[in-house]
C-alpha cells in the first residue's frame, strides 16, 4: 500500500513540473513561485506538433511495453512447472 501511495505521489508532482513549461504566456500562463514571485515562464502549447506528436509517441511505447509485460506474465502463469 505504502508504494502505491508513493507512486501515486511521484505522479503528481511529475505532472506539475511538466504542467509549468507547458502554457505561453498568452494561454493561461502558470506562476511557478506562486507566493513569493509572480514570475511566470514562456513555454510551448501541447498543440505544437513537435510536442504533441512527442507526447504521443511516448504514450504508444509505453503502452507497447506494458501490453508485451502483461503478455509475458499471462504466458508464465499458463506454462507446466517443469
Amino acid at each position: 500500500m505504502a508504494t502505491v501511495f508513493k507512486l501515486t505521489s511521484i505522479s503528481g508532482y511529475l505532472a506539475c513540473l511538466l504542467d509549468i513549461p507547458s502554457h505561453t504566456l498568452q494561454f493561461f500562463p502558470t506562476p511557478v513561485f506562486y507566493p513569493i514571485s509572480d514570475f511566470h515562464i514562456d513555454g510551448t502549447r501541447w498543440s505544437t506538433p513537435i510536442v504533441l506528436f512527442t507526447n504521443v509517441g511516448v504514450l504508444v511505447v509505453l503502452w507497447i511495453y506494458v501490453l508485451r509485460k502483461d503478455r509475458i506474465m499471462r504466458q508464465e502463469e499458463n506454462q507446466p512447472l517443469v
